[in-house]
């Protein structure tokens, strides 16, 4: 996310993630969070950290719990937003080892700068 490197960030999610975005609606599979990210990619630089981070494991399920802040400063000049919050993302190890995410909570409003 903070490199704005749009393939290696939809490389994390799985091929069907649902991920659930504040106030938003649910954004279904790969390419579609693809595509919901691009806008925000060109739009804004981010600065993204978490805390508080707790995980429960289940055989290849992982349920990761944390606090994160995010700011997102627009490229084309302006005031930066801060969004925080807590989410909740469900991991899941697929066929090929590789643990990607299959679901995505994001509970956290977005404030102006």
């Amino acid at each position: 996310m903070n490199a704005r490197d749009i393939e290696a960030y939809a490389e994390l999610v799985a091929e069907d993630v649902v991920w659930i975005p504040p106030a938003g609606a649910a954004i279904v599979g790969r390419q579609a969070f693809r595509e919901w990210l691009e806008p925000f990619f060109e739009a804004y630089y981010y600065e993204y950290s978490a805390s508080n981070t707790r995980f429960l494991t289940a055989g290849d399920w992982i349920a990761e719990r944390s606090d994160f802040e995010s700011r997102m400063t627009p490229v084309a000049g302006g005031s930066t937003m801060s969004h925080t919050g807590v989410y909740v993302v469900i991991w899941r190890r697929d066929p090929d080892g590789i643990w990607r995410i299959d679901r995505y909570v994001d509970q956290g409003p977005l404030r102006g700068g």
